[in-house]
């Protein structure tokens, strides 16, 4: 088997195709994975398949992400998927890259059986929003600009080790990506356009605190980042100001909250599948060291 260049149809034809296959999306394209790559898969002169993945040329050791590995019908059984998710980790390995990352489906069996020994790092999960599931809550406000501050240094900190126990990458380097993402997704901080930033007031002093990015052309709501005061948590406030984000998708007739959690966070994992949310991706992972 090897991997082989694909000509301009090939590759349209290929695209095209996969943007209609269930279980694969397109991450790469967003966030640090700035360049994408696609071959086709060849055995004895056949074109039984196609890979590809995206990375950032100029940070290779953050990983490569698989986006793709699709092998036509008549050709499964045989092995291929495995064979050539290894040549791939071996085009990783040459260029040093520390990591490799796949986004799976549990809907998507035997994608998620060709990668069931990589680790799962983080999920994300979907409510199916019900008029029972949001409600009204005085104690609920928009965050004010005073506010602001003391969520951004809880939220960028948070991240940030959740980051590094995932990635295994330095602090310093996780949040160095946590400041980046700010600033791209909050501007102008608490009046950037598209986001709601929430806060839940406890005997009139700020507890928890929620931020939102109601999607409606994919009709869901995405909870960018929920964080509770430390010295308040294990009260229940959690569950309490997400209730919010159900309201918010109520309001603007969205149909669903959906929302990222790190695998590690078993306390948030468990809360999220009590609130009534099921996994809809998994993104996993190997290192390479």
């Amino acid at each position: 088997m090897r991997l082989t260049e694909l000509s301009r149809e090939r590759r349209e034809q290929w695209e095209s195709g996969w943007r209609e296959r269930p279980g694969w999306r397109e991450p790469a394209r967003r966030g640090v994975f700035v360049e994408w790559k696609a071959w086709g898969v060849e055995v004895d002169g056949r074109d039984v398949g196609t890979v590809a993945v995206g990375f950032s040329p100029s940070d290779l050791p953050m990983g490569v992400f698989i986006d793709d590995i699709h092998i036509e019908p008549n050709e499964r059984g045989r092995g291929y998927g495995r064979a050539a998710r290894e040549l791939v980790t071996r085009w990783a390995l040459e260029r040093e890259a520390t990591q490799i990352r796949v986004m799976t489906e549990p809907t998507n069996e035997a994608l998620t059986r060709l990668f069931a020994d990589y680790d799962v790092a983080s999920r994300h999960k979907r409510l199916t929003v019900r008029a029972e599931d949001g409600g009204p809550d005085d104690a609920i406000a928009p965050m004010t600009p005073k506010e602001y501050p003391r969520w951004l240094g809880l939220m960028i900190d948070d991240f940030a080790t959740s980051l590094a126990t995932r990635d295994g990458v330095s602090m310093d380097q996780a949040l160095a990506q946590a400041d980046e993402l700010i600033k791209v997704m909050l501007p102008d901080e608490a009046a950037t356009s598209g986001n709601e930033l929430w806060t839940l007031a406890v005997d009139g002093e700020p507890a928890a605190y929620l931020w939102l990015h109601p999607r409606p052309d994919v009709d869901e709501v995405y909870v960018q980042d929920v964080v509770v005061e430390e010295k308040l948590r294990g009260r229940g406030l959690g569950r309490r100001v997400m209730r919010r984000a159900a309201t918010s998708a109520l309001t603007l007739g969205l149909s669903s909250v959906r929302l990222h959690v790190f695998a590690h966070n078993t306390t948030a994992n468990a809360l999220y599948d009590r609130m009534g949310y099921r996994t809809v991706t998994e993104y996993r992972s190997a290192s390479l060291t």
